[in-house]
């Protein structure tokens, strides 16, 4: 890879820090702030193009730096180190970025870095909508909820090592052509989307590999089916196992086996989910918690509310605040 790759598709040189948050903003979305070291000049380079699944980035910063961004809906950011590190905090997971570990940020996350002089990283953007489509083929059917990956990226185990060369590997195919086929580009962009899923912990990894490796049961996958048309319907246990034409028993232990846990864990899941997407995209000054919370099928909002923060970190509340918050900080 070059030294400094993708130059030739300058988004910023070197000049003001108004500038380039106008440029980051324009490019990754979402909205935050940045701050420089004491250093009398500001010099960070910044170079990338779009892609179908979102856009690819190289920055590099000749002054130490503070970075804190909301990450917008339906997106996600993957930032790797090339050099340097930086001292990483998304949302209450805190830990330290280098070569050998990525950061990762998405949907309605907070991202914070504090990056060395000198860093440079290589930034992914990769639209949510890709990981639904790449899912609903390797699955074979409708994803239940968005998939939500773990922040911390080791650059080291097999799979995420493949990742980084793929996207390296594509990097240095745009710097060496005048231009990429449509379908060159997307067969990288498809690489990159499916080795996240299979290399990267996320909420489906279970699903994707299974615990025994073996096809699913197509009653377990009736189940579900039956889980996912009546999120907002009182589900109880008998109710799914009569729409999947199985025991009580059968239920229980096919999705021990898919899934690791039980149908009505499985149900909540999906449920807060849906709740999370709904109120991330919802306007707080017509919409409330209650009312998506009693949408999508929770009826004891006390139990609602501690299993939703024990789930995201967060209350509802603060969740459905989001974009306020986003319009206030901007304003």
């Amino acid at each position: 890879m070059l030294e400094r790759p993708l130059s030739k598709y300058r988004l910023f040189d070197r000049s003001s820090l108004d500038t380039f948050m106008s440029a980051v903003s324009g490019a990754f979305g979402g909205n935050g702030y940045l701050s420089a070291g004491r250093k009398q000049t500001f010099n960070t380079y910044f170079h990338g193009l779009p892609l179908g699944i979102g856009g690819v980035y190289y920055l590099e910063y000749e002054s130490d730096m503070l970075v804190s961004w909301n990450v917008t809906v339906g997106s996600l950011l993957l930032s790797i180190p090339v050099a340097g590190q930086a001292s990483v905090s998304v949302d209450s997971r805190v830990f330290k970025s280098t070569t050998s570990c990525a950061a990762l940020a998405q949907s309605g996350q907070r991202l914070e870095m504090v990056i060395e002089n000198g860093a440079r990283h290589i930034v992914l953007r990769v639209n949510s909508s890709a990981f639904q489509g790449a899912l609903r083929r390797m699955l074979d059917r409708e994803p239940a909820e968005p998939v939500f990956f773990e922040p911390e990226v080791d650059l080291t185990t097999v799979a995420n090592w493949a990742l980084l060369r793929i996207i390296t590997t594509m990097i240095e195919a745009i710097d060496a052509a005048d231009q990429l086929t449509g379908l060159a580009m997307q067969s990288f962009e498809s690489l990159i989307v499916g080795q996240l899923l299979l290399g990267q912990p996320n909420n489906y990894s279970r699903e994707l590999f299974g615990e025994s490796g073996s096809p699913k049961s197509p009653a377990i996958a009736r189940a579900e089916d039956v889980i996912r048309a009546n999120l907002g319907e009182p589900l109880t246990v008998d109710d799914i196992a009569r729409g999947a034409g199985l025991s009580k028993r059968a239920l229980q232990t096919g999705f021990r086996r898919a899934h690791g846990t039980t149908p009505m864990a499985f149900l909540r899941e999906a449920r807060l989910q849906r709740v999370r997407t709904e109120l991330l995209g919802a306007d707080p000054t017509n919409t409330s918690v209650t009312n998506i919370a009693l949408k999508w099928g929770f009826q004891h909002l006390g139990r609602f509310a501690v299993a939703y923060h024990r789930r995201f970190g967060e209350a509802p509340s603060q969740t459905l605040r989001f974009r306020a918050n986003q319009a206030n900080e901007l304003s």
